[in-house]
């Protein structure tokens, strides 16, 4: 493999990486006004005057689940990309 497939596949499990971290953790929207309020694709965490965080699943928007979507059909590609580049060098070696 040269350097420049080893650098393309390495920032694109990057990218798919960040990709999912972005769909897993609650912290697309953050405020502190009234407590502590976490807004995310999959899950909403809101803190109350101290007491432990409470965390649900979101009703979401078409917006929204149309981004969710986007977001994960990319990741999707990315991965297939990921094959593909890694089964085209593995037979010309």
């Amino acid at each position: 493999m040269d350097k420049l497939t080893v650098i393309s596949g390495t920032l694109f499990f990057l990218a798919n990486v960040f990709a999912i971290l972005s769909l897993v953790l609650p912290d697309w929207i953050v405020s502190d006004v009234g407590g502590d309020t976490r807004l995310g694709l999959l899950q909403t965490c809101t803190t109350l005057q101290g007491r432990p965080p409470t965390c649900f699943p979101p009703r979401l928007q078409p917006e929204w689940l149309l981004a969710l979507v986007c977001i994960v059909l990319g990741c999707v590609c990315i991965t297939a990309t990921e094959f593909v580049v890694r089964e085209r060098n593995m037979g010309t070696d």
